[in-house]
């Protein structure tokens, strides 16, 4: 059913009646907006255009902050992200936004992006962004990040952020590079990373990463018991992963290439298993092939194709008193997306374009090695969206953006989603974004479909979640080189998705039942006072309600966040990380307690020599913290890692 809500209908309204006014000084662009933060993204919404132009909230992780500060996984760089926490449960790392993350919800509602391409997977609707995702960063070029919703862009599970992983081309990459890393956990891997650049333009690079890690030895005081080995658990920590990563350009013609797998143990006794056995497992896998092809037709009117297909694997192992549990997940798709661009006169700016996301497979698989088959079905659909977003310069200091997009699912249902900006120059130096979104995740298929006739029965019935979110964010070139910013929002959630045991059977159900309120903001700060030092920092208060005014459980109320690199000589350079964030409650009903977290990153570049050297300490005191578990754990907060050490040589050649 196509329904636009009554608060977006009246933003509209203003929006038209605003439009309607002549564009003063129209005639030439408004390149003072530019000037302000001159990073081109696209991830916003289907136009490239600067940050500061962007209608979101838009943070840039460049590919000189990933070596800076020696980020290893796109988790650890997103943890530096004003309004961002990170939730690690020993298997799979979550990522939550403005205070919203809910339990064992694998990053369903945070929409994640390579080159452009769709990673969300079509059976629990997860993203990855731990190891789970073993991609070398360093052959990242940029990440970009739009905090709030952006699903009148992109689509399903665009509810809390969208996060597009660019990948280095061969112009912006630096050489070839092989490294061999080894760290304290027993941790032993390498890679390596190249590009070229032929004629006509032709441009290629590529790289590889592979890792095997032993983990921690942990205690856990809920299986101390002499049964359990009171509750210490040996060698089931470990992980081993391999990713590979190709990008090609040619002219108009971009392909992105992608294959990663990762085998993790789980360390604590999750959904039941036998605690200290090793065999309990994951395994997940990707690959994609992805193709982007733009043509200017006109000097007005440009065309951009997007084409993509890909799979996604998982493989489950929990043994349980002597019973070896299994699932297991296949996800196939293809894609394909056509956009054009008109630009009839340099005050507006308009895209229309449709999608088709065919899901060809999405299975899922729970049996046993006695032969008893508990589910198996294969549910696959297809996705058509159509949308519309028009970019309009009303005054030399008045930027308008109005965006709407309609997705229709064969199961499921259809949401309408707009999005409207106004974006406000109102002297040189300052900028002022008003912002209004929706969003929504559809329900996905094991939340839709799954039953177990001793535990858990499907509902073919559930809605799409809604979100409506209204943002203010005002930024400030301070100095040349420094740039402060504060943000606020509220956000408002409608038939959020959780389970709940239906009286009449005893039977574990999904259901449209839930209500949440999340509001709060964000004080930061950007400075790059010379060629070899920058900083950071971010003060953040957020606070997230249900229906019934009760806090939300793994939701931090207060974060700081501070980074500093610097030269340290002609030949060293350093960077510290920190990270202090306030308590969460747990499903449990206790809460964790606060902590504050410093990361040290140490680099050698010897400039005689090919050669770069750099040592990563992760939590330099040692501070003892734990992040709260989901409903699948006896545990109601999982301990995390310690003091770490990695050691990092690369070869340049």
């Amino acid at each position: 059913m196509f329904h636009v809500r009554a608060s977006s209908c009246l933003w509209l309204g203003l929006y038209a009646a605003i439009g309607t006014v002549p564009a003063a000084g129209a005639a030439s662009p408004a390149e003072r907006l530019d000037e302000l933060l001159a990073v081109t993204v696209s991830t916003a919404s289907k136009l490239d255009q600067s940050a500061m132009r962007a209608p979101g909230s838009v943070v840039v992780i460049t590919a000189e902050d990933i070596a800076r500060f020696g980020y290893r996984t796109l988790g650890e760089a997103l943890r530096s992200v004003p309004g961002f926490y990170l939730t690690y449960d020993r298997n799979y790392l979550y990522l939550g936004v403005r205070g919203f993350s809910r339990p064992s919800e694998y990053n369903n509602r945070v929409l994640v992006l390579i080159d452009g391409h769709r990673m969300n997977e079509d059976v629990y609707g997860s993203s990855s962004i731990g190891s789970d995702l073993p991609i070398d960063l360093r052959a990242v070029d940029r990440i970009e990040v739009v905090r709030g919703p952006g699903s009148a862009a992109f689509g399903g599970a665009a509810m809390l952020a969208v996060v597009n992983v660019i990948l280095r081309k061969a112009g912006t990459a630096s050489g070839h590079e092989v490294a061999l890393e080894a760290g304290s956990l027993g941790e032993i891997g390498g890679s390596v990373h190249g590009a070229a650049e032929g004629r006509r333009g032709l441009r290629f690079s590529w790289s590889a990463r592979a890792s095997d890690v032993d983990g921690d030895d942990l205690y856990f005081a809920e299986f101390d018991a002499p049964e359990t080995g009171f509750g210490l658990t040996r060698g089931t920590d470990w992980e081993r992963n391999l990713g590979l990563t190709a990008s090609l350009a040619y002219r108009g013609l971009e392909i992105t290439a992608l294959a990663t797998s990762r085998d993790k143990g789980i360390p604590t006794a999750a959904f039941e298993t036998d605690f200290g056995n090793r065999e309990a497992s994951t395994e997940d896998s990707w690959m994609l092939l992805g193709a982007r092809y733009r043509r200017e037709l006109s000097k007005e009117f440009s065309l951009t194709a997007r084409g993509a297909v890909g799979k996604y694997a998982y493989e489950g192992v929990y043994p349980s008193e002597g019973v070896r549990y299994e699932d297991s997940t296949d996800n196939d798709w293809w894609s394909a997306e056509v956009t054009g661009q008109w630009t009839p006169s340099p005050a507006h700016r308009v895209v229309a374009g449709v999608e088709l996301r065919d899901i060809r497979r999405a299975d899922y698989r729970s049996f046993d090695d006695e032969g008893t088959v508990y589910f198996d079905g294969d549910f696959p659909y297809e996705i058509r969206s159509t949308y519309l977003e028009h970019e309009f310069q009303a005054a030399e200091n008045l930027l308008l953006s109005f965006g709407l997009r309609h997705d229709d699912y064969t199961r499921g249902g259809s949401s309408t989603n707009p999005r409207l900006a106004f974006v406000l120059l109102p002297t040189p130096r300052d900028a002022i974004k008003l912002i209004y979104g929706e969003a929504f995740r559809p329900p996905n298929v094991y939340e839709l479909f799954y039953t177990d006739d001793s535990s858990a029965k499907g509902n073919v019935d559930l809605e799409p979640e809604q979100v409506e979110t209204f943002e203010l964010e005002w930024s400030r070139r301070w100095a040349p080189g420094v740039i402060v910013a504060a943000s606020f929002y509220r956000s408002r959630f409608a038939d959020l998705i959780d389970q709940e045991i239906d009286s009449a059977d005893g039977l574990l159900q999904f259901r449209n039942q839930a209500s949440a309120t999340s509001e709060g903001g964000t004080l930061e700060l950007r400075a790059k006072a010379a060629a070899r030092v920058s900083a950071y920092g971010s003060v953040g208060y957020q606070s997230v309600e249900d229906g019934n005014g009760v806090r939300l459980s793994n939701s931090p109320m207060r974060q700081v966040k501070a980074g500093l690199s610097a030269a340290l000589g002609a030949e060293w350079s350093g960077a510290l990380e920190l990270l202090a964030e306030s308590g969460r409650g747990t499903v449990s009903g206790v809460a964790t307690k606060s902590y504050v977290l410093l990361d040290a990153h140490l680099v050698w570049e010897p400039g005689n020599l090919p050669v770069n050297v750099s040592l990563k300490i992760r939590n330099v005191a040692g501070e003892s913290y734990f992040h709260p578990a989901g409903f699948e754990h006896v545990q109601p907060a999982i301990e995390q890692e310690g003091r770490t050490i990695s050691l990092r040589l690369g070869y340049r050649f």
